[in-house]
């Protein structure tokens, strides 16, 4: 002890004591925080009737949202379909002919001259004589 008190001086000392204080404290916090959770009181077990109808609210809201899912896409293609119609429509109204030119008409049939027969008919196939 002698030995430690003559290299210690009296700054060292004071650090040291600073130091187990700082030790201290933080573990007395430590400890005060691990063990605040254990002083909370439990909430009661739910019963089967309260669990049963945490289910069917869950399943409800599932449902929920997939019926308001379907019928926004119902909603957005009869939307789609009455836009693209109105466009159409638009375009088809307001097109421009002006610069198309018109169908030209058909042209008129030639008169059919009939060739001169130079030969006369006769039987392709003729019967044995």
């Amino acid at each position: 002890m002698e030995y430690r008190s003559e290299l210690m001086s009296s700054g060292s000392l004071r650090r040291e004591r600073k130091v187990l204080f700082f030790a201290a404290r933080l573990l007395f916090f430590a400890a005060l925080l691990c063990g605040a959770p254990a002083c909370e009181k439990k909430p009661p077990p739910k019963t089967k009737q309260q669990i049963m109808q945490e289910k069917l609210e869950e399943r409800l809201a599932i449902w929920k949202a997939d019926m308001t899912g379907n019928c926004m896409e119902k909603a957005l293609e009869k939307a789609v379909l009455i836009v693209d119609s109105t466009l159409i429509a638009n375009a088809r109204q307001h097109r421009d002919l002006s610069g198309k030119p018109a169908i030209p008409p058909r042209p008129e049939k030639p008169a059919f001259v009939a060739p001169a027969d130079s030969l006369p008919v006769r039987p392709l196939l003729q019967r044995g004589n």
